[in-house]
């Protein structure tokens, strides 16, 4: 929780720290903007780090509906076969989203990289 909040904090400073206003009212997140103005090595790992914590609460939501779902294991009722598979599909969702997440950390760690070596 504390990396989260350093994290936060990181890149709102950055965010706030260049670029163009967005005053018309159809802003981009805080994310979009960070990620398109990311230039130093150490924004790019500030958002590899931001990727990768993403990626562990994916797989911990992963995990939790995994373990849910085999509360719901065979032998129950019909009913806990859909909530297993209920809970089977999202842990399967968080799976793939951690996936992602782990390609757009590495992808802004090999940016860092590069940066660095300008």
């Amino acid at each position: 929780m504390r990396s989260h909040i350093a994290i936060a904090l990181a890149l709102g400073a950055f965010a706030l720290s260049a670029g163009p206003s967005f005053a018309d009212g159809n802003s981009p997140s805080l994310e979009q903007f960070v990620i398109e103005a990311a230039e130093t090595p150490a924004q790019h790992t500030a958002l590899a780090n931001f990727y990768k914590a993403s990626a562990a609460e994916a797989r911990a939501e992963a995990t939790r509906h995994n373990q849910m779902g085999r509360a719901y294991g065979p032998g129950r009722m019909s009913e806990h076969q859909r909530m297993k598979e209920h809970c089977d599909e999202i842990a399967k969702n968080f799976t793939a989203t951690a996936k992602a997440f782990d390609g757009m950390a590495a992808a802004h760690e090999k940016a860092a990289a590069a940066a660095k070596s300008k």
